[in-house]
């Protein structure tokens, strides 16, 4: 079952919910305290993980519980399920898509031409 491997790699002070569907599961994670959180969503019919809605205080950036969370999410999306790469999407040109530059992801795509959002992805390494 999926939650006893997701409650392997989920430790405090990170807290979950899990969240299964016919064509879908989301994890969303919690910093215990509520300072940070970050949602994974794993579609079935792709081999793939979204990260989406990472939110940390802006007085408790640079501490590392975004980077720690961001690493959660990727050995989720290795050991629990068993997917390629991690993706998600950031605003283009911020500080946020250089932080996920140097988290080593890659940018894959525009969105649109008018957008400013950029599909970024992180394969993921066996």
């Amino acid at each position: 079952m999926e939650i006893d491997k997701i409650r392997k790699i989920v430790k405090y002070p990170i807290i979950f919910h899990y969240n299964e569907s016919v064509s879908m599961q989301t994890i969303t994670m919690m910093e215990s305290c509520g300072h940070a959180m970050v949602g994974l969503t794993h579609t079935i019919d792709n081999n793939c993980t979204i990260i989406h809605s990472l939110s940390v205080d802006q007085d408790q950036r640079k501490r590392g519980i975004g980077k720690y969370l961001i690493r959660i999410c990727e050995k989720l999306s290795k050991d629990v399920f068993k997917v390629k790469a991690v993706k998600l999407y950031v605003e283009a040109n911020t500080w946020q898509y250089m932080w996920y530059v140097r988290l080593g992801f890659k940018p894959e795509e525009t969105i649109d031409e008018k957008s400013v959002f950029v599909l970024m992805k992180k394969d993921i390494q066996y």
